[in-house]
């Protein structure tokens, strides 16, 4: 057995600005504008022009690159001429780290993704082919900027449009491809695959043309609400004229799913899936100029992706042409040329609803018809930076602004600490707009990363520890997923040691040291049986008395209290407690306040919690004490002196998953009403059952054979019930049968109690071979399978499932004028019926008060004049 110390070091907190997350704001949006560049809710945080990104042309594509070994932020920013890799991480201060030229000739269009560290950039320029870069280069320059060469190239194709990569399967898709030798379209244009799971490796995998070129596509693992695609690799193309949707799971035998066109399309041009995958936005670069209308971003549902569904568009306010949009939470980043960065609110995309939330002009002569302004946007760095490019303008940073600065947690403290773990806790001061926070925990005097791990409330169960290791703790609040707090830390603890196995409890002096000035300390010992407790003896005692023998602190200058529990708030057992060797400071005023050799505190609840004090002058010695853990008492076998009552059983447990009814089963208590064999009881049972009537002739049964299920255990469990399953050879169906219980204490090994009264319990009919029940009534024959086959049914919907039994929302793709609803459990019971006329408008018809009161699987039926309709409801209750 081990005891467990823990010892909270309190110390003076200092704050830490993470370089990642606190960049200065260079132009803050004040009155609509950030210097030159209108914006709302957006502040420019750096830029670098065209020159400073070493004068390659004109900018256009971007992307984005964190070191997973410093944590650093990269811009990379396609150019004519080339790529800039600019470090970002002093977002007020970007720097140029070098340049990859382009493979052949300039271009107006590049286009960059990254995988494993890597970079893979195509462009439009002939026989340019694939680079290849090992962005782990860029943290060993010494000297920026240099010029790099391309760490790989692929020749499968010359030019390309685009280049997509999804980054779970490790395959990128080059799209508006043409062969090397620049002849012709590779793949009629469409998806042009290619394994880079060896990134400095890349071979062809195969390619889809079907549907002619593609512009832009993004390719997932699809996730969404479709269960016929869960889990294929799916391309939602960009198709000229079109969305399409495409299964590249089998590269070998690519798949159209659909092909979807919509009114008013001019150039379909480029879109991206929200993260559930449920709803995809879509922009037509031409269709502001063909039609005449504002700004325009297609909303489509994507949970069938064999029929995606148009909900509408949004028009925004101005008539600027849209370009490049990428999803990020409930947001949507927009690069819509001459009006440059734009963000939508998408929490209401369900009903094809989207709001202007904020913006950032990088063009600020006009936001008109025109080819100029942002080409594209980056939104996902951890530190809430967006890079956003702009054709003549360059790179540009920004970030959302903090009318409401995020602070920063306080009182950081560490409690039930083990050898291994500490209950962390902190003060949340930004209650109402705080997201969670984010804490970082590092071997005392290390440096912190600047990340750390996540939590929604205001505290943290770290189980991640080493004994006797102190530590240091930094924690951040996370008020949006783009604003954060600065960092606060270090606070410092310890973990405990392994006391119960010798090693002794002692100041912080030491065996042989002195204890400081000034100390608040809390230590927490605790028994890790479960059951056990700890006992604390003093072997030396030398704490500063009050040399006048009276004193606020009971005649103490330095003292300990001790408390029955884990933690300040237990019982007291002694408080304010000191005593000096040499007894040159007299005795304690308070004679209950001496601590003398030998003193002993245990407690009765597994956990003794130690405070201890010192104040500003004078040290001793401290003290010596060890501790010894205690196991857990024995069951108590004097309740197995009465036998078992208030038997009862269930004819429906609780259904498994597949709704099979195959057993009874029978409970019995301790005592009345109902109270438990608890798992501290140590309890096992002898189950005893025999057949007395057959229940189809209603004729007895004479001398039939007893069985017996004997000596039944759950260790650590409480043992109240058991099921007797319908398979065992001594059940027969349509049968009554007499049972009755008895329960030995230690699981078998310690006396038994009397029998308990005698009980019955029916047998339905059950297929013998199988011991399964399946319940009458014709609507439910099959049940399990229809309902399984209902479940693929689109036309009705149940929310929520699970339920809690009282209420339930029905929703149909159009709604009936009315309907017949009934529910059953799977018994074949009718519990619910009810006629109703539907007077919603939104398709959701709410039920309320239904009084389904036990936890399992139920059918609903719905009958309308358009048919039937059903589906399984799970039922999940606090019975």
């Amino acid at each position: 057995m081990r005891s467990i110390l823990a010892a909270l070091l309190i110390s003076s907190a200092f704050l830490v600005t993470s370089p990642l997350v606190q960049a200065q704001v260079t132009s803050p949006c004040e009155s609509g504008f950030a210097g030159i560049y209108p914006c709302n809710n957006y502040d420019l945080v750096g830029l670098l022009d065209l020159n400073g990104l070493g004068g390659l042309g004109n900018a256009n594509d971007i992307w984005g690159w964190t070191d997973p070994v410093d944590g650093k932020e990269y811009a990379l920013v396609g150019l004519s001429g080339g790529t800039a890799f600019v470090d970002i991480s002093s977002p007020t201060n970007p720097v140029l780290v070098g340049t990859l030229p382009t493979e052949t000739s300039s271009s107006t269009w590049r286009d960059i993704k990254v995988y494993q560290d890597h970079a893979f950039i195509v462009s439009e320029a002939g026989s340019h082919g694939m680079q290849v870069f090992d962005l782990s280069q860029l943290r060993t320059v010494v000297s920026p900027p240099i010029t790099f060469s391309a760490s790989a190239n692929y020749n499968g194709f010359g030019s390309a449009h685009n280049i997509v990569i999804n980054e779970e399967s490790g395959y990128a898709y080059g799209v508006g491809a043409r062969t090397f030798d620049q002849t012709a379209s590779s793949y009629a244009g469409g998806l042009h695959f290619v394994d880079i799971s060896d990134p400095l490796n890349p071979t062809l995998a195969g390619g889809f043309s079907e549907d002619g070129y593609t512009h832009d596509a993004q390719v997932v693992n699809y996730i969404g609400p479709d269960p016929d695609h869960q889990g294929e690799e799916i391309a939602f193309a960009s198709n000229e004229d079109t969305f399409t949707i495409v299964d590249v799971t089998d590269k070998s035998d690519p798949t159209q799913v659909s092909r979807t066109g919509y009114t008013g399309s001019a150039y379909t041009h480029q879109g991206w899936a929200t993260e559930d995958h449920r709803f995809y936005l879509m922009n037509d670069e031409l269709d502001e100029n063909a039609n005449g209308h504002n700004t325009r971003t297609y909303i489509w549902f994507i949970g069938d992706l064999d029929n995606p569904v148009f909900l509408g568009f949004y028009d925004s306010n101005n008539s600027a042409i849209d370009h490049n949009l990428y999803i990020k939470g409930d947001l949507a980043f927009q690069s819509n040329y001459s009006s440059g960065l734009r963000v939508l609110d998408i929490t209401d995309i369900a009903n094809g609803n989207l709001s202007e939330v904020g913006y950032f002009d990088v063009y600020p002569p006009n936001d008109n018809l025109s080819f100029n302004g942002s080409w594209s946007n980056y939104p996902y760095f951890e530190s809430g930076n967006i890079i956003v490019t702009s054709q003549s303008g360059g790179l540009f940073i920004v970030k959302e602004s903090t009318p409401q600065a995020c602070p920063a947690p306080s009182n950081v403290l560490a409690s039930n600490i083990t050898t291994t773990s500490a209950l962390l806790t902190w003060d949340d001061n930004a209650v109402g707009i705080s997201n969670g926070f984010e804490i970082e925990i590092v071997l005392s005097g290390t440096t912190p990363t600047g990340t750390g791990v996540s939590s929604s409330n205001a505290f943290l169960q770290w189980n991640d520890g080493q004994p006797s290791t102190s530590y240091d703790v930094y924690v951040r609040t996370d008020c949006s997923p783009i604003d954060m707090s600065f960092w606060v830390g270090p606070y410092t603890f310890s973990t405990g040691g392994d006391f119960c196995s010798g090693e002794p409890f002692v100041d912080n002096g030491g065996v042989s040291g002195f204890y400081g000035n000034n100390e608040s300390e809390t230590y927490l010992f605790c028994a890790d049986e479960p059951g056990g407790n700890v006992r604390l003896i003093f072997n030396e005692v030398d704490i500063e008395v009050n040399e006048t023998g009276s004193g606020s602190q009971d005649g103490c200058w330095d003292f300990l209290s001790i408390y029955d529990g884990p933690d300040t708030n237990s019982p007291v057992l002694a408080q304010t407690l000191c005593g000096e060797a040499d007894f040159s400071g007299q005795l304690p005023s308070d004679a209950n306040s001496l601590l003398s050799v030998g003193d002993s505190f245990q407690s009765t609840n597994g956990c003794l919690t130690v405070t201890w004090s010192s104040d500003a002058s004078v040290t001793n010695r401290g003290w010596i004490a060890s501790i010894t853990c205690l196991p857990p008492p024995g069951p108590d076998c004097s309740l197995y002196a009465t036998a078992p009552v208030d038997l009862t059983k269930s004819q429906q447990p609780v259904p498994f998953p597949n709704g099979d009814i195959d057993r009874v089963q029978v409970k019995w208590y301790k005592d009345s009403p109902q109270v438990k064999y608890s798992a501290q009881d140590s309890s096992a049972a002898d189950i005893e059952f025999w057949a007395i009537r057959d229940l189809v002739t209603n004729t007895p049964i004479v001398g039939a054979d007893t069985s017996l299920i004997p000596q039944r255990t759950k260790t650590g469990q409480d043992l109240f019930k058991w099921p007797i399953k319908f398979i065992r050879p001594d059940i027969d169906p349509n049968t009554r049968y007499r049972w009755r219980v008895r329960t030995y204490c230690q699981e078998g090994a310690g006396p038994v109690s009397p029998w308990s009264a005698i009980k019955i319990f029916n047998t339905p009919d059950f297929d013998p071979s199988t011991g399964i029940y399946t319940p009458p009534g014709s609507q439910f024959e099959d049940q399990i399978s229809k309902s399984i086959d209902f479940e693929n049914n689109n036309s009705l919907d149940i929310f929520p499932n699970p339920g809690n039994g009282n209420s339930l929302s029905l929703r149909f793709d159009q709604t009936p004028e009315s309907m017949l609803v009934e529910i059953f459990d799977f018994s074949g019971k009718l519990l619910y019926n009810r006629e109703i006329t539907t007077t919603s408008t939104d398709g959701v018809t709410q039920l309320n008060n239904l009084n389904v009161w036990h936890t399992g699987l139920y059918l609903v039926s719905v009958r309308t004049s358009a048919g039937s309709f059903r589906k399984v409801w799970s039922v999940s209750t606090t019975e």
